[in-house]
């Protein structure tokens, strides 16, 4: 690297890149109309300045380009190619387009902080872009900064600023014909370079269909057909749309026919319920008679029990007396023993509270069950009430009172399913979201297993290799040893014998630094190899490919060989004592290896520093920088950069294993590795497996909610449609019945309260009863340890069961007669309710029958009545719920009636949409065929014009099925044969390519063009004739303007009227002998 190149570097110097021009007498002074050349006017849309600042390798560069003819000459290096990027990207290209970086941060000059470029266009001429806002010039700035952002200035030719938009500069390209994208207008360097040297016919193929914009056409083409599918798409919807319509049409004509049966049927369901009310009657005056007889039986055998249990009273009486007696003494007894055991007693007493509290809660729990029974029959008596009133409506107030409560059900009834649908929605979306997150997870740990896997694999062939192998040379990769063998094999095929891998000839003074300095140059730097030409690295390449095959190839650095050492001194870091330049850390002996690290990674600035708080205290005040400093590291291999644009980096790079390292401990480290990746590995696994547990688990709930969803959707739809329908009705109140539906609706509240203290209530006496059985266990314990007092009145307990037997056996007798005589009182008590329930309800049923109507002679069976009831209704519903009502039909009738009619305009719209664009897309698909025939003729004709000047002879066969395109050229009047370009010599293949590029210009008519090392692979004489074919193609054009960048020399151009701007070389120095 060059000294002026290293200064370029540095923040404070200014680089400013002188820019020589060679011109004719004829050339025009300073004062001249920009906007002509040699008397004619120039296009709108060539250039007529660029200017650089703090962009790539320029401080600042001007060029002007007031000519029609220009070339920019250069080393490799010195920034020709630059000046192509700023140009797209100045006119609002992206930086991918300049295969030059991928952010426009990256053409921020090292060490700068912002960029500009600035375009001066010519918009003079017929074809002037707002010339009256613009003037003879525009002006398109563009600015860009390091952190990534840009911004536009488009101005005036007085400098008066018009837009700051990107939009306007696009409107501006495309008035002005210019198109930075393609390759015919701008042929940048990589272009140049693969479209000269390959022979592959498919990228020829893809150059002509961009160039000719024949590639557009094609996609609107395929655009097209795929909007015509649509089209028809929608058209058979609607085809479907209109078959449904004509069905509903013909159900409503019947619908409207079948309302006329309907009140018939009314009038026998009021006959079915005035005999149903009389069936019900009789039947319960049958159940009502022998609940009578059961009661009469019940009361004799009630008498009987009652005389035989007094007699038998008093002889028990007698027995319990003396029972009584012996039961004191044990109670004397048991009284000491109730001392020693105070605590039972008192959880018999806690045990017996509780019990207490229960039957508390209990007789509360009848009460309130008592109550509700009540109320319900309250609400019993109000619906008859309501019944009986409603009775009294006639028929039209009846059926409107009915619709408005049914209405109100159903308002009710959406109101809660919307609220359903709401809440299932939610759940279906945090649902969703949840599996998202899932997925997302699940493909990151997948990736991350991945990784891990490759990575274990890798350090395990690696501990392979270092195994297997005792060559040093395999630490740089198991293939290192056979390639520095195979370069040592033919060393006489080479100019000068490759250096590498570099990491062997480098020597650590202090192996404390190993880390720094490997982390710093970096594991690609250390395998790479240095060859001093371009033949000399496609040899070492052919050796690569042998050996290496498929996997990671060597880093090959192509740069002249200097058998001395670059002088380095003015550049080199001043060190304080405990710090050094990472140049004199290492100890190099092949002084090529050492000119290769010094332009590479400029060791002689770097400065190792042995901590991090030194860096810091060095590094972060410009004032204590140490002179010629660009980047410090740290021991430890951390990365500081020097103020005023202090940062700092910390390093992945932990443990040296490539400059001089222990092949031993080498492989023990990278077994701590696979230990460590193991456990990571399976822990990856487990998360992996949770992860899909659940969303297993989560995909099966969402399928169930999508499934409830689609659900309540259907029955709102159906409860919406059917309240649409009621509403078309007119409402009617009624007052009275309003206030008994009040009142029944208090009562049903009351009774919800009542149910839930029941409720409550319940609950309590759970709780009760679970502290019950928890003392009474604590109790067993106590009882445990109290039975050694038991024990001691063991025989007084026996005296006490002998008396106690003889009680009971005569107890038996009395207790069973009682139980029989308490057994039949509870029979003839329920006995006795039902009966009066009954009889309540056969005067309420006789009423109710009497109301509706007079009773028949003979009646039938409930069921029966009650199924043809069902029948009559059941028609009824079926018509009136398909008919609704005669006004209501009609309008649904009209409604749809127009809905047929527009779907009918709108198919037919659609059938003829249709055959026009069939028509369209033929004349299209026509057009396109004439414009492709016509690029393919013109540009044949032109490519056999141009072979013409070296006596060539050929054509172009352009294959659109294979999209191939071969260049068929006859050199030297066929002196070899009809062949193709990929036969052809290097200098005859690149004419014949210029020449192929030549006719596309012919085709293709932009305001300029830019051409990139496009002579780089051809000899003198193609050359020669290729420049002398540009120039006479450019003079005979002179409205448009044309710049070649070339590195060759152009010293042969004597003509006067190219401009011909040479870029100052980079400059190297190498150390000087003794």
């Amino acid at each position: 690297m060059s000294a002026a190149r290293k200064r370029a570097l540095t923040p404070s110097t200014i680089d400013n890149t002188v820019i020589q021009k060679k011109r004719s007498k004829r050339d025009p002074d300073s004062n001249c109309d920009k906007s002509t050349y040699n008397g004619k006017i120039r296009r709108a849309g060539t250039i007529t300045r660029i200017t650089l600042k703090n962009f790539m390798c320029h401080s600042h560069l001007e060029v002007n380009l007031r000519n029609n003819i220009n070339f920019i000459i250069g080393r490799n290096g010195s920034g020709k190619s630059a000046i192509l990027t700023a140009l797209i990207v100045g006119l609002g290209g992206k930086a991918s387009t300049t295969n030059r970086g991928t952010t426009v941060k990256s053409f921020v000059k090292a060490g700068k902080t912002s960029a500009t470029v600035e375009i001066i266009l010519n918009n003079a001429g017929p074809d002037a872009y707002k010339r009256s806002v613009y003037g003879n010039e525009i002006i398109i700035q563009r600015n860009f900064s390091a952190t990534g952002s840009s911004s536009y200035k488009v101005k005036s030719g007085t400098g008066h600023l018009v837009s700051k938009s990107s939009k306007e500069i696009q409107q501006i390209l495309t008035s002005l014909n210019i198109q930075i994208d393609n390759p015919v207008c701008i042929l940048n360097q990589d272009t140049s370079r693969n479209f000269l040297s390959t022979s592959d016919a498919k990228q020829k193929f893809i150059l002509f269909m961009r160039a000719t914009r024949l590639e557009t056409l094609d996609l609107d083409y395929k655009n097209i057909l795929s909007n015509k599918k649509e089209i028809i798409k929608t058209y058979k919807e609607k085809e479907k749309v209109y078959q449904e319509l004509k069905k509903f049409l013909k159900e409503l004509e019947i619908k409207i026919e079948n309302f006329k049966g309907v009140a018939e049927l009314k009038k026998k369901l009021i006959l079915l319920n005035t005999e149903l009310a009389w069936a019900k009657v009789r039947d319960i005056e049958k159940e009502y008679n022998d609940h009578v007889a059961i009661v009469e039986d019940l009361s004799d055998k009630c008498s009987k029990y009652e005389d035989n249990s007094k007699n038998k009273s008093q002889r028990l009486e007698e027995i319990r007396q003396k029972s009584s007696e012996l039961q004191q003494q044990i109670m004397e007894l048991k009284e000491a023993a109730e001392v020693q055991s105070r605590p039972q007693l008192d959880l018999q007493n806690e045990i017996a509270g509780l019990r207490q509290s229960y039957s508390e809660k209990r007789q509360r729990k009848q009460q309130v069950m008592k109550q509700i029974q009540d109320k319900n029959k309250n609400i019993e008596a109000l619906k008859v009430e309501i019944d009986n009133f409603t009775a009294n409506l006639n028929k039209v107030e009846q059926e409107k009172l009915t619709k408005k409560k049914e209405m109100s059900d159903l308002e009710a009834q959406i109101g809660h399913i919307e609220n359903m649908i709401e809440t299932t929605q939610n759940d279906v979306f945090q649902l969703k979201s949840s599996i998202s997150r899932q997925e997302e997870q699940e493909n990151d740990l997948q990736r991350e297993s991945k990784q891990v896997k490759t990575k274990y694999d890798q350090i395990t062939d690696q501990i392979n290799t270092l195994k297997n192998e005792s060559n040093a040379l395999v630490v740089y990769g198991k293939e290192m040893p056979e390639i520095v063998k195979a370069i040592r094999q033919n060393k006489n095929k080479f100019t000068h014998l490759p250096r590498g891998p570099l990491g062997a000839s480098i020597n650590i003074r202090d192996k404390k630094w190993d880390v720094a300095i490997e982390g710093f140059l970096g594991a690609g730097l250390l395998r790479a190899f240095t060859v001093d030409n371009k033949k000399d690295n496609a040899l070492l390449m052919e050796i690569f490919n042998q050996h290496c095959g498929s996997g990671h190839k060597p880093l090959v650095i192509t740069s002249k060989f200097f058998n001395k050492v670059h002088d380095i001194r003015p550049n080199l870091v001043q060190a304080d004592s405990d710090c050094i330049s990472l140049y004199n850390a290492i100890d190099i002996k092949d002084p090529v290896v050492a000119n290769c690290l010094i332009d590479q990674r400029s060791i002689e600035s770097i400065l190792l520093i042995p901590s991090t708080e030194r860096a810091i205290q060095l590094l972060s005040d410009e004032n204590r920088v140490p002179r010629n400093c660009s980047q410090g590291v740290v021991i430890n291999g951390d990365t500081f950069y020097p103020d005023p644009n202090y940062k700092t980096y910390a390093s992945g790079y932990h443990k040296a294993r490539y400059l001089q390292v222990n092949t031993k401990d080498l492989i023990r480290g990278y077994e701590e590795t696979l230990t460590k990746l193991t456990t990571e590995l399976k822990n990856i696994q487990a998360q992996s497996n949770a992860v899909i547990v659940d969303k297993g688990k989560q995909k099966r709930d969402l399928a169930e909610l999508a499934k409830k969803l689609e659900k309540l959707r259907q029955t709102n739809f159906v409860a919406k449609r059917k309240l649409e329908d009621l509403r078309v009705m007119e409402d009617s109140e009624s007052v009275n019945v309003q206030t008994l539906e009040n009142e029944v609706s208090e009562l049903k509240s009351v009774i919800e309260r009542l149910t839930l203290e029941c409720g409550n209530i319940d609950e309590q006496m759970k709780s009760i009863k679970e502290h019950i059985n928890n003392a009474e266990e604590r109790l067993t314990g106590l009882t445990q340890v109290a039975k050694g007092f038991e024990d001691r009145i063991a025989p007084l307990e026996q005296q006490i069961r002998e008396q106690s037997k003889k009680r009971q056996d005569l107890d038996v007798n009395s207790t069973f007669e009682k139980k029989r005589l308490q057994e039949t009182k509870n029979k003839l008590a329920l006995a006795r309710s039902v009966m009066l329930s009954k009889q309540k309800e056969l005067d309420k049923q006789t009423e109710e029958a009497t109301f509706v109507g007079e009773r028949a002679e003979e009646l039938r069976q409930v069921c029966d009545v009650v199924t043809e009831i069902n029948t009559v209704q059941s028609t009824i519903r079926k018509v009136e719920s398909s008919l609704e009502s005669p006004e209501t039909i009609g309008q649904q009738y009209q409604k749809t009636r127009q809905k047929y009619e527009c779907v009918t305009h709108l198919i037919r719209s659609l059938n003829e949409n249709i055959q026009e664009l069939n028509l369209g897309i033929s004349k299209r698909k026509h057009h396109y065929q004439v414009t492709e025939d016509y690029f393919v003729n013109y540009i044949n004709h032109n490519f056999s014009k141009v072979l013409d000047f070296r006596q060539f002879k050929g054509s172009l066969e352009v294959n659109m099925a294979e999209k191939k395109l071969e260049l068929i050229v006859i050199p030297q009047q066929g002196s070899q044969g009809l062949t193709v370009a990929s036969n052809l010599s290097g200098g005859e293949r690149s004419f014949s390519t210029v020449a192929f590029l030549y006719a596309l210009w012919q085709c293709m008519n932009f305001p300029f063009y830019f051409l990139d090392e496009f002579d780089v692979y051809m000899d003198k004489i193609n050359r020669a004739k290729v420049m002398e074919i540009l120039i006479h193609h450019a003079k005979n054009n002179p409205e448009q303007q044309y710049v070649f960048l070339t590195p060759q020399d152009v010293s042969f151009i004597r003509d006067g009227d190219v401009s011909i701007h040479k870029l100052e070389d980079p400059e190297r120095r190498a150390v000087p002998e003794d």
